[in-house]
């Protein structure tokens, strides 16, 4: 097994790596459950069941000539693990790792980590020490990222259609144009939505029935971000939640596994604006 966070890597059986494996548990999802006494009778009423956190652990060895060099080489997995992402509200880092010839990822926050200690062994060039990641979506991801891009029907132009409603406008929305995304995986994973302007009131919906769209018109060098993961909307890199539409619910931009229509509509008048759909196939299983 391989682990890798923050350009940090920690390998198993390879004894000459600086960073070693020597045990490794990922624990499982806590498992919360809801359940109603029944008034005057036997049993209970179940409610909905959901998952938390799982807590990841590592024996690691930190390897070099002496305690200095393991010192520093267990100080370089400290320093990411000590980023400065743990003091955003909601933020979470990808942690990849290398199983059975493929890798993969989760996402959480790194918890509590030691430091070698300064024993006979550390002194010989060989410090042991513990680490713990905490996942915080109940999946596993494919490393690598899909994307799909789809483009827009140029919109046509014409009268003033009743009923009228503000802003008026003599551009009527584009026809909407349909992509698919697969989700090869088993189980549920988000997607992440990129508005590319110039596009007014862009609007994408799945076949599984929610969707993402933005009460605003954006110019060509616009480009709005939602990022289910993070639970974020961004403009140009800038956050603006106040952008979504009021039917729109980031965390329910999800992919169900196997194949997904999305279809993509607005006001666009060139025709060059386009939503880019990214994503990851999720696996209940590590």
């Amino acid at each position: 097994m391989i682990f890798e966070i923050g350009g940090v890597s920690a390998y198993g059986g390879e004894e000459d790596e600086s960073l070693v494996i020597v045990d490794f548990d990922t624990g499982d999802f806590e498992l919360k459950q809801q359940f109603t006494q029944l008034p005057w009778q036997d049993g209970v009423v179940p409610g909905s069941d959901f998952l938390g956190e799982a807590t990841w652990s590592w024996e690691l060895a930190a390897r070099g000539e002496d305690l200095a060099e393991v010192l520093a080489a267990a100080a370089q997995l400290k320093r990411v693990w000590r980023a400065p992402s743990r003091k955003v509200p909601g933020a979470v880092v990808p942690l990849r790792y290398y199983l059975a010839g493929r890798w993969r990822r989760v996402y959480g926050r790194p918890g509590h980590i030691e430091t070698p200690k300064p024993d006979y062994l550390a002194l010989d060039g060989y410090g042991r020490f513990g680490a713990e990641f905490h996942v915080t979506r109940a999946a596993h991801y494919d490393d690598v990222e899909q994307s799909v891009p789809i483009t827009i029907v140029p919109a046509t132009t014409g009268g003033l259609k009743a009923p009228l409603r503000a802003p008026l406008s003599t551009a009527r929305s584009s026809d909407p144009r349909a992509g698919l995304l697969t989700n090869s995986g088993d189980t549920e994973t988000p997607v992440t939505i990129r508005f590319v302007g110039p596009i007014g009131w862009p609007l994408i919906k799945a076949s599984t029935g929610w969707e993402i769209g933005l009460s605003a018109v954006l110019a060509h060098d616009d480009v709005v971000v939602v990022d289910p993961i993070e639970g974020t909307v961004t403009k140009n890199g800038v956050p603006a939640p106040g952008l979504l539409s009021p039917r729109s619910r980031v965390k329910e931009a999800l992919l169900q596994p196997g194949i997904t229509e999305m279809t993509f509509t607005g006001t666009d008048l060139t025709g060059t604006a386009v939503a880019v759909m990214s994503w990851r196939s999720a696996y209940t299983s590590i």
